[in-house]
């Protein structure tokens, strides 16, 4: 098994963080398409008023029909509840307009 984890330098060290599985996907697309690692797209859309139960999987299930989707995210507050809003980042603009439309 391949494990991506991202360094963030702290005053002592290091500190590993593991990868959600949809982002190291993201990471191995990405390097097969020639693109860097931490590409997640070329349009960035707001999506608002979300019903509080929605997952990020589902919210991929729907802007996979206008694209490939680069990253979706979204906003918890700090309990961890949606806040009813998310960004979707698609990965080429046409995907982005498709989705507007």
């Amino acid at each position: 098994m391949l494990c991506y984890v991202q360094f963030f330098e702290l005053k002592e060290g290091f500190e590993f963080i593991e990868f959600e599985e949809r982002s190291i996907n993201r990471v191995h697309n990405n390097l097969r398409n020639n693109r860097p690692a931490d590409f997640t797209g070329k349009s960035k859309l707001y999506v608002g008023n979300l019903s509080f139960n929605i997952k990020e999987e589902d919210l991929t299930e729907i802007f996979q029909k206008f694209g490939e989707v680069g990253d979706c995210s979204i906003v918890r507050d700090e309990t961890g509840r949606s806040r009813g809003f998310a960004f979707v980042t698609m990965v080429e603009e046409d995907g982005g307009k498709k989705a507007q439309e």
